[in-house]
């Protein structure tokens, strides 16, 4: 029953949603396009297999799907509470600017789920970082190849002076060959880094849209423009008690339950 309440709904994503749909499988491709490459680089340089990149999009857009109906399902239940759903206290900076109601809250998260513009932008603030990463990695390598030729020059002369001899000898299928051990090398350790990336990526610009536009549809609610952290409070020593703006870290004291 659970599995068919989510076919239906993931169904009716593709039907009435088609622009939130179509950037959640160009999403799917994209990533299943970089796992592939992972998979296969160190073995084969940078070919992969489209049959294989077709097979992952397929899985990872399921995926995405359910999880998305999922979700909006829940959502939807707490929607329809009404006057019955939870009242959080909004708190900006530590200070209390108003109320929300859970079903007020729940509308809002739905509404971003479903909102393209919001899929758009988060697509361009990831490529955005993309290309600040991919700078600094181009920028990197010939520093470091700068550092290896100069310590390798002070520490081991003779070494240095037997491959300046090879370099001069060197012929176009040496050059050949050589590329396709480099790109070996360099292709995994460039996706490992992009992995990096996603675990540190707000030290490259990483912004969650998604978590901006719940907030800023929050401010509006309460009617409060002021810019920080905001939380959602209900004193409440039940674990029912639960906000979402933005899924981080959870504390807890005197009674309250709090989720940033």
């Amino acid at each position: 029953m659970i599995f068919k309440h989510t076919f239906t709904t993931a169904i009716n994503l593709h039907r009435h949603q088609p622009f939130t749909s179509m950037l959640i499988w160009l999403y799917a491709i994209f990533l299943s396009g970089i796992g592939v490459l992972l998979l296969v680089a160190p073995g084969h340089g940078l070919q992969f297999d489209l049959g294989a990149v077709l097979v992952y999009t397929c899985v990872l857009g399921g995926a995405s799907f359910a999880f998305l109906a999922t979700t909006l399902n829940g959502l939807v239940t707490r929607i329809r509470a009404g006057d019955q759903g939870l009242e959080w206290n909004v708190m900006i900076n530590g200070v209390t600017v108003g109320q929300i109601s859970d079903p007020a809250y729940a509308s809002i998260r739905r509404d971003v789920l479903l909102d393209y513009h919001v899929y758009l932008e988060q697509l361009g603030n990831l490529v955005h970082m993309a290309m600040r990463f991919i700078g600094d990695f181009m920028l990197a390598i010939p520093a470091f190849l700068f550092w290896v030729i100069f310590a390798c020059a002070i520490f081991a002369p003779q070494d240095f002076a037997q491959a300046v001899t090879a370099l001069q000898n060197i012929t176009p299928a040496m050059v050949s060959a050589g590329a396709l051990s480099t790109s070996e090398i360099f292709a995994p350790l460039f996706f490992i880094c992009i992995g990096v990336l996603l675990m540190i990526g707000r030290a490259f610009g990483f912004v969650n849209r998604f978590d901006d536009a719940v907030c800023n549809s929050v401010r509006r609610v309460v009617e409060c423009s002021a810019s920080g952290d905001i939380f959602l409070v209900r004193l409440d020593e039940t674990w029912g008690a639960r906000a979402f703006v933005p899924l981080k870290k959870f504390k807890t004291k005197a009674g309250e339950v709090v989720y940033p």
